[in-house]
């Protein structure tokens, strides 16, 4: 009986492999299929985005405030991203076919604003990157140090004051130490 059952459960066992061999098949080919679409899903998004960027691109280029602080840069990935600048970037919502407009914050995202439509985001964009660029000139403009005051025939520059200071400080430092040798000579008999 023993020859019998081994046949059994090596039957049993080729059978087990092809099924299992055939279920990997069909995992491969849903996974490559699965990747076809998502890649199909991601060239997509690439070309809307790029299309929003050939839109906003030459109003950026138009203004030379946003040099150096605006940077439309279109970088792949998933889900590939239309950066504005350091902290904001546009990109295709779930449904694939909204622009959202998001900004990193210190804490979280913040989604700015949200449209299927090609022109608002095209014409929010323009408003967002004109804001953008004026409270960075603000914030500009506070950070820098006061303009210094024209000098007058009655007031020394600061430069000048320090020099005086220095100069008093090193000839106080100076008549202390003699006057200290004079005490000392003094103390000790030798003068």
């Amino acid at each position: 009986m023993t020859p019998v059952r081994r046949t059994q459960i090596i039957g049993n066992e080729r059978d087990i492999r092809q099924q299992v061999r055939a279920e990997l098949d069909a995992a491969r080919r849903l996974e490559a299929e699965h990747h076809d679409a998502m890649l199909a899903v991601r060239d997509a998004a690439m070309l809307r985005l790029f299309t929003l960027k050939q839109e906003i691109l030459p109003y950026v280029e138009a203004m030379p405030e946003a040099e150096g602080f605006i940077d439309i840069a279109l970088v792949p990935g998933h889900p590939p991203r239309l950066w504005i600048d350091l902290s904001s970037h546009v990109l295709i919502a779930d449904d694939g076919r909204s622009w959202r407009l998001v900004q990193d914050t210190a804490d979280d995202r913040e989604v700015l604003f949200e449209t299927d439509r090609l022109e608002d985001m095209t014409a929010f964009l323009r408003k967002f990157i004109a804001h953008r660029v004026v409270r960075r000139h603000r914030l500009v403009a506070s950070c820098r140090p006061p303009e210094e005051k024209a000098e007058t025939s009655d007031t020394k520059p600061a430069e000048a004051q320090n020099f005086s200071l220095l100069l008093l400080v090193w000839a106080s430092g100076i008549l202390t130490g003699a006057a200290g040798l004079v005490a000392w000579l003094v103390l000790t008999g030798r003068l």
